[in-house]
């Protein structure tokens, strides 16, 4: 709560604007920002499946396996706070000025070097599923672009944000199922080793 109170002073924004949920605030609809809410719970269900296998084999003196599970853990609790806050849209373009190219460059970099670094970990048999999210967050992104690049009429704009918001949520679900296999692996994988010891 002290950070909430924390940023109500900084950024000037009413305390009950930070505590309610945007419906209360906005008198609107209960269904307000549905998709988004849906996108980070399904992200944040990844996150917890690593809590858990992370219990059963611990990061202290951690093997690399489960530095990549962890790392796809921090990616989807990113990805849900991007969603929920809209870091991309409003913060890191709105307040600290990065152009939208830069931005995608900042998210690729890390990314590729992450994949890179931890390849053998994350490509095995089930490797479509990631591979999958992949490919629905290339389409999201396509779309995205499209909307941003070309006028569109007001009907077709809409279909196209549908199209968007689903290749997206297909990105997500495909992501959280790698992220919930590589977290079942890890428990099996550390469940074998306490057995053989």
């Amino acid at each position: 709560m002290l950070l909430t109170w924390g940023i109500s002073k900084a950024f000037s924004i009413p305390l009950n604007y930070l505590i309610e949920d945007s419906a209360s605030v906005l008198g609107a609809s209960q269904f307000i920002g549905f998709s988004t809410l849906i996108g980070a719970g399904i992200l944040m269900l990844g996150a917890g499946a690593v809590i858990l296998a992370l219990t059963f084999r611990p990061v202290l003196g951690a093997s690399r396996e489960s530095l990549a599970v962890l790392g796809l853990a921090l990616i989807s609790l990113y990805l849900a706070l991007d969603d929920c806050f809209l870091l991309y849209e409003r913060v890191i373009t709105g307040i600290f000025q990065v152009g939208e190219r830069s931005i995608y460059l900042a998210y690729l970099i890390p990314f590729g070097l992450f994949v890179i670094i931890f390849q053998e970990q994350l490509f095995d048999q089930k490797t479509c599923l990631f591979f999958c999210a992949g490919a629905w967050f290339a389409l999201s992104l396509a779309a995205d672009l499209l909307t941003d690049k070309i006028a569109l009429s007001g009907g077709l704009q809409g279909t196209v944000k549908i199209i968007e918001e689903s290749c997206k949520m297909g990105g997500y679900l495909f992501w959280t199922a790698t992220v919930i296999y590589k977290s079942r692996n890890l428990i099996r994988t550390g469940k074998i080793a306490a057995v053989n010891r």
